[in-house]
């Protein structure tokens, strides 16, 4: 189907010829944006990277470029190309003044832990869950590309993770939630586990996320927050028994939105998790 995808957009550019960018900027944009990342999911990133550049060309506001950035980052991580990743959402982040560390260390991440309590206040994850809803295009733009880079991170640069992590937080605390949102604070929840060690904390946080993912109907992002929580958290307040809702329903989600990644990667902590948990792992084929 991407091939076929591919190939109709290819149609539409011709048609649309060079000066389309002058006389239908919106159908050119959306033509562009189609065809780079049809041909990210064909596997051709080189024929990717011919259509983001005659994008970024047009030089835009950087709003209107996040979604080319995104499908430049999902086509760079999914091929393992973890720091190139990293460095279009670092540059592309710079343009609206957010600028994570170049060496980050973990002594540096205790203070932007405190900013965060600083800016709850008092209030409570349960608090969090009326927060309004973001609406600045600036705020979603940035949600969208720390949001883009949190697995990445956490895959390939671990001490950085804590600071995209932690800085899309305090957007969501600062500016408002959005379905992205339920990512931040279900990730957010394992800094609190494994770094603060505040499990209460950390298990608030995750029950925050959830409500979010129903409250937006956040399908696409729903795998990886049940993975999240279901091998990082549900254990820290209950028996590991209770992830398994999480890790079933995440696999059901994932291949029904597309997110073959985390369906996968359900599959294997369900396998694990019915294993700790004493039961006999045929059961899985019936089930």
């Amino acid at each position: 189907a991407y091939e076929f995808a591919l190939k109709y957009f290819h149609t539409g550019l011709t048609l649309l010829a060079d000066q389309g960018w002058q006389t239908q900027p919106h159908l050119a944009m959306a033509l562009h944006e189609g065809a780079a990342e049809a041909a990210y999911l064909c596997g051709d990133v080189a024929q990717m990277e011919q259509w983001v550049s005659k994008i970024l060309a047009q030089n835009l506001n950087p709003i209107d470029c996040v979604r080319v950035y995104k499908i430049q980052i999902q086509a760079y991580s999914s091929q393992s190309r973890f720091q190139d990743a990293i460095a279009i959402a670092r540059a592309a982040l710079e343009q609206f003044d957010i600028y994570l560390p170049e060496q980050p260390t973990i002594a540096a991440v205790a203070p932007v832990l405190q900013d965060v309590a600083d800016l709850l206040n008092g209030r409570t994850a349960a608090d969090l869950l009326d927060l309004p809803v973001m609406t600045a295009a600036e705020s979603l733009a940035i949600t969208q590309l720390l949001s883009s880079i949190i697995v990445t991170s956490y895959i390939s640069a671990p001490l950085l993770f804590p600071f995209v992590v932690l800085t899309q937080v305090k957007l969501s605390i600062q500016t408002g939630n959005t379905a992205l949102s339920a990512l931040g604070y279900s990730t957010y929840a394992t800094l609190l586990s494994s770094i603060s060690e505040d499990l209460d904390a950390a298990y608030e946080f995750s029950q925050l996320a959830l409500q979010l993912v129903a409250k937006f109907n956040a399908r696409s992002i729903q795998a990886k927050v049940n993975v999240t929580l279901g091998l990082f958290i549900v254990h820290c307040k209950s028996h590991f028994r209770e992830s398994l809702p999480l890790f079933t329903e995440a696999i059901q989600v994932g291949l029904e939105v597309g997110d073959l990644e985390f369906a996968g990667h359900a599959i294997s902590e369900l396998c694990h998790c019915v294993y700790l948990t004493g039961k006999n792992l045929t059961t899985l084929l019936t089930d």
